[in-house]
Order: C-alpha cells, then sequence, then structure tokens
C-alpha cells in the first residue's frame, strides 16, 4: 500500500473555494413539514384495517398528510370518550377526521367538547357527528359536512312550493332546538308571497305517554295531509307507531323529518311510512374512502391557511384532562371559510357548517329503500324536481281543478288555483289562456260598443232624394207608403209618377196602421204631414219613431177651413188669419 501523497495548502484552499462557488451544487432542500390526521371510525360496521387511502392522494398539498387509522368498537358515549382522549395523548395528531354509525346526537356534543378542550380541529364526516350542534363550546373547531336546520327547511319548503302543497302543519317533541325550529317554519311563512297556510303546531312530550293515547290525540288536532317532524332518531319510532294507529300515515298524508337522522338509513324503525322525505347532503351515497378523503383534505387545506398566517403548525394540546392552552390565541374558524377541494365547496361558517352545502330529497318508498327526488344548493335552493315524488300520494290535477284553472283565467279572478305539472296539460292550459284571451277582446268590445253606440237615422234630402226614386238600386229596397186619396199623395202622383206607381203597393189605410208597421220592421219610411207626424212621434213611448228631414219641409200644401153659407164666422175668421200671416 503506497504512503498518502502530501498535497499543499494552496491547493487545497482553491478546490475548497471552487467546491463552494460551484453554479452546480445546490444547498439541500428543507424538509417538509408533516401534518398528521387521525382518521376515527366508531362503530361495529368498521372492519380493523380502517379505510386506506393512495399515497398519492394529497401529493399536491405543501405538507406531508399523514392520515393515521383507528377503529373504536366501543360506541357507548362514556367509552367514547375515553379512548378519543386516549388516541389524542398517544399521538401527534393535527387534526381528526370522524365518522361512526351510531347516528346519535350525542356523538356530536363529545367531539365538540373534545374540540374545545384541545383545540384540535375535528371533522365529523357521516352519522351522529354529521347531526349539525349549534351553538357549540367557546374555542371548540367542531366542523361538521351535515347541514342545518334552517337549511334543510329551505329545501323542504322550496319542495313545498313546486308541488302546491301549502297546507301544512308542524310536529315537534321536546327535542333540543325545537322552539328554534318552530320559529324558522313561522320566518319561511311570514316572509314569502306564497298562500302558505299554517294549521298550527303539535308539541309532543313523550315522557309520560308510554302508551301514545295523548300522542294519537294531539295528532288528530291538525288536520294538515303535509307535516312537518322534528324529533330524534329515537322518538321517531313513537311518532309514527301513534300517527299509524291514528290514521295518519298512508296514502293522502305526506311526513318531512328534520333533525331525525333517518334518511338514508338501511335500518328503519317499524312504523316508518312510506312516502317519508328527508334531507340529506348529496354524498350520502359516497364510499367510506371517499368521505374520508374529503375529512382529510379539509383538515390539510385549514393547515396550509393556517401555515401561511403563522409560518408554523401549532402543537395542540392532546391531553383532554388539562385546560386548553394552544401556541395561538385564536379562532381557527376563519381558516376553513374558504376551502375547495375537489371542485366542491367545503367553506364552513362561524356556527361549524357547510355554508352552502349540496343538498338532496330522498323518499321512502314501497319497497323501504330511499330515492332521490330532488337535488339543489341550500343558499338560495335551486330545486329540480321529477313529476312526482315517489311513494307520495296526494292530489293531482284533476277536471274539477282545471275547470276551475280555466274559470280563473277566462274572467281574470284572483282566486286560489293548482297549476298543471304534466307536459299536455300545461300545453292544453296555455291552448285555453289563448282562447280566453280572445274570448275576452271580443267580448270588451262588442259590450263597449253596445254601451256607447249612438242610434244611427239615416237621412234623405227630399222626395226627390234617390232613395224614393229609385228605391230598387238599393238592397234591400226602401219600402215607403203614405194614406191614399189624401192631398200627400195628390201631391206625389202629380210630381212624382214613377215614385207614386212604386209606393203604391205600400200605401196604409190610416196613420195608426202606418206607424204599427213602421215599429214592426214591414215598413222603413211613412210620408205624411209634418204636423201630425211630430204630434205622434213626440207622444211614442220609448223614443222608437222619429222625423228625418231635420224639420224641413218637402213639400207644401194649402189648408182651407169650410164654412156654412152666409156664415157670421166668415169674417172673424179671415180677420184672424190675415193677422196670422201679417205676423
Amino acid at each position: 500500500m503506497s504512503p498518502p501523497v502530501p498535497v499543499p495548502a494552496g491547493r487545497m484552499l482553491l478546490a475548497l473555494a471552487l467546491a463552494c462557488a460551484s453554479p452546480f451544487l445546490e444547498p439541500p432542500a428543507a424538509p417538509r413539514r408533516t401534518l398528521n390526521v387521525a382518521v376515527i371510525l366508531s362503530g361495529a360496521s368498521y372492519g380493523p384495517a380502517g379505510p386506506r387511502l393512495a399515497p398519492g392522494t394529497f401529493r399536491n398539498f405543501s405538507l406531508d398528510v399523514n392520515p393515521v387509522g383507528v377503529v373504536l368498537n366501543d360506541t357507548n358515549p362514556r367509552s367514547l370518550i375515553v379512548r378519543l382522549c386516549d388516541v389524542l395523548s398517544s399521538l401527534r395528531i393535527h387534526g381528526v377526521v370522524f365518522e361512526d354509525d351510531t347516528r346519535s346526537e350525542a356523538v356530536a356534543q363529545i367531539l365538540d367538547f373534545i374540540s374545545a378542550q384541545t383545540s384540535v380541529p375535528i371533522i365529523g364526516v357521516n352519522g351522529g357527528s354529521a347531526i349539525v350542534l349549534t351553538p357549540k363550546e367557546k374555542g371548540s373547531t367542531f366542523l361538521q359536512l351535515g347541514s342545518s336546520t334552517e337549511q334543510q327547511l329551505q329545501v323542504i319548503f322550496e319542495v313545498l312550493e313546486e308541488y302546491d302543497w301549502t297546507a301544512f302543519a308542524v310536529v315537534t317533541t321536546l327535542l333540543p332546538g325545537y322552539e328554534d325550529f318552530v320559529d324558522y317554519v313561522e320566518v319561511l311563512t311570514d316572509s314569502s308571497f306564497i298562500g302558505w297556510e299554517h294549521r298550527g303546531v303539535v308539541t309532543l312530550n313523550l315522557t309520560d305517554d308510554p302508551e301514545g293515547a295523548r300522542t294519537r290525540r294531539q295528532l288528530r288536532e291538525v288536520t294538515a295531509q303535509i307535516r312537518l317532524l322534528y324529533c330524534s332518531r329515537d322518538e321517531a319510532e313513537a311518532v309514527f307507531r301513534a300517527a299509524r294507529d291514528a290514521g295518519l300515515t298512508g296514502p293522502g298524508y305526506i311526513w318531512f323529518v328534520v333533525g331525525t337522522n333517518l334518511g338514508g338509513s338501511e335500518q328503519l324503525p317499524e312504523h316508518v311510512p312510506a312516502g317519508l322525505f328527508a334531507v340529506l347532503s348529496a354524498g350520502w351515497r359516497d364510499d367510506l374512502q371517499h368521505r374520508v378523503r374529503n375529512g382529510v383534505a379539509i383538515v390539510a387545506k385549514g393547515a396550509e391557511a393556517l401555515l401561511r398566517d403563522y409560518g408554523f403548525i401549532p402543537e395542540f394540546n392532546n391531553d383532554c384532562r388539562t385546560p386548553n392552552v394552544t401556541q395561538i390565541n385564536d379562532n381557527l374558524h376563519r381558516y376553513f371559510m374558504n376551502i375547495t377541494w375537489g371542485q366542491k365547496d367545503f367553506s364552513f361558517n362561524e356556527d361549524g357548517y357547510l355554508v352552502n352545502p349540496s343538498l338532496v330529497v330522498i323518499s321512502l318508498n314501497k319497497e323501504r329503500s330511499w330515492e332521490v327526488v330532488t337535488s339543489g344548493d341550500s343558499g338560495g335552493p335551486q330545486v329540480t324536481l321529477s313529476p312526482r315524488p315517489p311513494g307520495a300520494g296526494g292530489s293531482t290535477f284533476t277536471i274539477g281543478k282545471s275547470i276551475w284553472l280555466l274559470w280563473a283565467l277566462v274572467f281574470n279572478n284572483s282566486v286560489p288555483v293548482e297549476n298543471p305539472k304534466g307536459t299536455t296539460s300545461k300545453i292544453m292550459v296555455l291552448v285555453w289562456a289563448f282562447f280566453a284571451v280572445i274570448f275576452l277582446a271580443s267580448y270588451t268590445a262588442n259590450l263597449a260598443a253596445f254601451m256607447i253606440q249612438e242610434e244611427y237615422v239615416d237621412t234623405v234630402s227630399g222626395l226627390s232624394d234617390r232613395k224614393f226614386q229609385r228605391p230598387q238600386e238599393q238592397y234591400p229596397p226602401l219600402k215607403f207608403g203614405t194614406v191614399p186619396n189624401g192631398s200627400t199623395e195628390k201631391n206625389i202622383r202629380s210630381n212624382y209618377p214613377a215614385m207614386h206607381s212604386y209606393m203604391v203597393r205600400y200605401n196604409q189605410r190610416g196613420v195608426e196602421d202606418a206607424l204599427q208597421h213602421l215599429k214592426t220592421g214591414k215598413l222603413d219610411a211613412f210620408i205624411y204631414d209634418a204636423a201630425v207626424l211630430n204630434y205622434m212621434a213626440r207622444k211614442e213611448e220609448g223614443c222608437k219613431l222619429v222625423t228625418i228631414g231635420s224639420g224641413k219641409v218637402f213639400a207644401s200644401t194649402g189648408y182651407g177651413i169650410a164654412l156654412q153659407r152666409g156664415s157670421r164666422w166668415k169674417r172673424p175668421v179671415d180677420l184672424a188669419l190675415l193677422q196670422l200671416l201679417g205676423d
């Protein structure tokens, strides 16, 4: 073995300097921070291994996300809180994703308490942990993927409005929050332009009514076929048993449940009726792996926001038995208010539930399985409805309702009507509405013309008028005449022989006959002395006869007064006539 060759000191320093200045040598990258998220599954339905997430699921995060699976088979509330505290104290945990199969409201209360004690963010993704709990403990960062009572009611009232189910009643037990439920129903009905018919509130006390007699009597006190029920899952069994015994379930009766956590459940109480409606998250059919992945991503998104503000991830107090002391004296809710993951909005409000959850309405059909009826967003619910909800009874668009609707359309009455739902009935209503518009327009025009019309009277310029001289040229020909053997006939025969030969067929025996024929239409005009005609027209009842010519005299003839030869009245009469003519 040859001895080492000594290297001059100047050469060593040069090599060291070159190595430090070389652009091809970079300093080692800072290690990525690790985020430990406990995925806790509570219930007997979960296997011992828990969910398995693919290694690359969270590669797009700036943190190394490390899900830690824990399965708790004991669902007793006291045992659950002890086991959770043991898990948190034994692991260095930055967040918890929790799911259970108990569907018990007590789980949410336990998780809220633990989050308040430790400040650890806890995400309730399904089961009892997702039943929205309000208000939460001070200092708690317990977030739930469920929907609040207000959000569920908004969607329910969209369904009621769409199907014209405007008459309803409210049934509640003494479950905490029932007063807020009743108040919000009042807010929705009072602030709406829909003519809601709220038929009353029935508050049930099930604790001292084991036989259900009082419950049955109270349920019968309201007559609405649509009922909004607020109760717990355990109370729902007693309520629906009493409703069945009272004859308030089955065809014609529809129940909407809020707060029971019955929706989507495969194990239902015996007396839950078909046609039951519930509001759930749109992901109610997602598999366990998908739900857990969303929960872990929410914790990671919040941790990234926290890291940007403070430059580090705090070490939470993982001991449930000691006071809540963290490195950040702040409410962590604001770091979860603007979260988007997988093209979905997972933003939470200060009460710890989603601001704009994607919700669906499901219905229990006759085969005791759940079907989706509607889908929409609760932030101003946009609900898409099927023609008729499965399992739902109730009214349809009958012939009587169609006649009532048509009556309202024709006469423009503001009456309560039920709108058609089917395409065919809608088209028929549009056709009828078009006909109604035409009918109303014609009717109104004719009525106005009848009320304001002026009587039309034909005019003539005199006996030489074309209507008298050539009556055959008109259609129908003018029918006119006079009383024969008088001065009027003599004047016409002398001056208008053609006219006289035509009118002979319409000559009258006397003035009274002529006037009667004028009124019955057998005669169109009667030519006679002006003084007589004016007198007869004025005394005619109903003003059915008028004289034409505006007072113009068509022809004049003299009058004579016959006296006995040698009468002493001859001289006074002559003087009176002369005086009259002189005036």
